[in-house]
């Protein structure tokens, strides 16, 4: 949070949205004396780091740019040109590191930065950005994991689990998605949050992150059910507010890179404020998701000459493929609500 002075008057505190806002209608300007916690003293906007997040106008030969590395903006004049990237040099060794181990750099400037903005149509649109990067080769990884799955789960519906006792099907399926679901979730996560913060990585490497996030989240997952559960026995708004609040947990773990209980309680405090927005989210997001799924179901029973479990899996398979949205749509959440929570 930002204090800064107007007509002799100090006013704050206020986020780094707001003196955006103030900046651009000439309320705040680069000689505005600004100060937030952990400065020894005043400065003007241009002498902080409001200057590049408001691209204060520069000296001529100089311009802001993106660190194809962090994400970060900084002065041209203070990055190092690195195989046709410009990366500020605090992250130079860094990069050449992560490009040695196969690592590969945007090739184009980020052209959204997290600036708190948690609308939804702006959420839509980076998440579908995030989508149209790596979308397509993370669907055929999902395709990859998930149509074996849901063979297996069908096969065993049709052949082995008997027909009177449904929950048998239930709890086969629910243990196949524990362990492949968890494994796509972690590779999922892992290569949305490094694309959002203007990063990515070989293929390999989203496979290597989905074993060492699957711990991780199987535990916050684990942790979120039981909350839940323990929720909905007391009351059931309690409940209610426990799953919304901890439904960014997955994501606070990846991102991260923190154990289950901590993923959780960092969800439960980045979603503190936010619990009527999050709510509508997850539920607008989560019913479009569905809708195909529940079309498709609807259409088995009601055709059931092309319930044949082949088919059933692969068409499944294909429709469950929108859940790497969802994914998206939670990176940039968190994203968005974690750089409102700095500002």
């Amino acid at each position: 949070m930002w204090f800064y002075y107007s007509n002799d008057e100090r006013k704050g505190p206020v986020s780094t949205a707001t003196i955006r806002s103030l900046y651009a209608t000439r309320q705040v300007t680069a000689e505005t004396l600004v100060w937030q916690q952990g400065m020894p003293e005043w400065k003007p906007v241009r002498e902080t780091a409001l200057a590049a997040d408001l691209e204060i106008p520069l000296p001529e030969g100089d311009q802001w740019r993106t660190c194809a590395y962090s994400g970060e903006r900084g002065k041209q004049s203070a990055m190092v040109p690195l195989d046709g990237y410009f990366i500020l040099a605090e992250h130079k060794d860094s990069a050449v590191d992560f490009i040695k181990q196969g690592g590969t750099l945007p090739k184009v400037e980020l052209s959204e930065r997290a600036d708190g903005n948690t609308d939804l149509a702006h959420l839509f649109r980076s998440a579908w950005a995030l989508v149209e990067q790596d979308g397509l080769k993370l669907a055929l990884l999902y395709l990859a994991l998930w149509i074996p799955g849901n063979l297996l789960s069908n096969w065993m519906d049709t052949h082995v689990l008997d027909p009177d006792k449904p929950m048998q099907s239930v709890q086969f399926y629910r243990l196949l998605y524990n362990i492949i679901g968890t494994f796509f979730a972690g590779s999922c996560l892992h290569v949305f949050w490094l694309r959002a913060n203007g990063r990515t990585g070989p293929i390999p490497d989203w496979l290597t992150a989905g074993f060492a996030n699957w711990g991780r989240l199987f535990v916050a997952g684990l942790l979120v059910g039981i909350l839940t559960v323990v929720g909905f026995i007391l009351l059931i708004i309690p409940g209610l507010i426990v799953m919304v609040r901890t439904s960014l947990a997955s994501v606070m773990a990846v991102g991260q890179r923190l154990g289950g209980s901590a993923a959780v309680q960092a969800s439960w405090d980045i979603s503190k404020g936010r619990f009527w927005q999050l709510t509508g989210y997850t539920l607008l997001v989560s019913t479009l998701f569905a809708i195909p799924l529940m079309a498709f179901e609807s259409l088995m029973i009601m055709l059931p000459q092309f319930d044949e479990w082949i088919s059933h899996s692969v068409l499944q398979t294909v429709l469950e493929v929108g859940e790497i949205y969802v994914f998206a749509f939670l990176v940039c959440y968190v994203r968005e609500a974690s750089a409102q929570k700095r500002g």
